[in-house]
């Protein structure tokens, strides 16, 4: 599902928004705060693939959706994640996998999906490295 992209003057941030209902909307991150800097963190902040739910900012405080997101910034994250991690990030449904009482304990601005998967056995926690934060399975799809 998408309803759009979101962007955060104020934060320098896209977002894709899964879920917006008036007043408060769900996202995932598709880029660190200050996304053009030398040192955004993108393994941090993007490839854990973060979910965030909160409050809507209003168009007044530099926020805005669109219902494309510019090439440029599609093409950024291809550079700083690839082809298949982006696709997931623009395509996939993330909702229906998320457990909201692990999101809420789990949450400090926004929560890595692995934390709050609904079926975390598809999450293999003997990777190493920058990988290690990203499931490996869709829980909807055969291993």
């Amino acid at each position: 599902m998408n309803t759009g992209y979101s962007y955060s003057k104020y934060w320098k941030t896209w977002s894709r928004v899964l879920k917006f209902d008036g007043s408060t909307s769900v996202e995932v991150n598709l880029t660190p705060i200050n996304s053009s800097w030398p040192d955004a963190d993108w393994d941090e902040e993007v490839r854990p693939i973060i979910i965030r739910y909160h409050a809507s900012t209003s168009p007044a405080q530099g926020f805005k959706v669109v219902e494309e997101l510019p090439t440029e910034i599609k093409e950024m994250m291809v550079e700083k994640l690839g082809e298949e991690l982006v696709q997931r990030l623009l395509t996939e449904d993330f909702l229906p996998q998320i457990d909201w009482d692990k999101y809420g304990v789990n949450c400090n601005g926004g929560c890595p999906l692995r934390r709050c998967l609904i079926d975390e056995d598809d999450w293999s926690e003997d990777k190493e490295g920058v990988n290690a934060m990203i499931p490996w399975a869709h829980p909807y799809e055969a291993a």
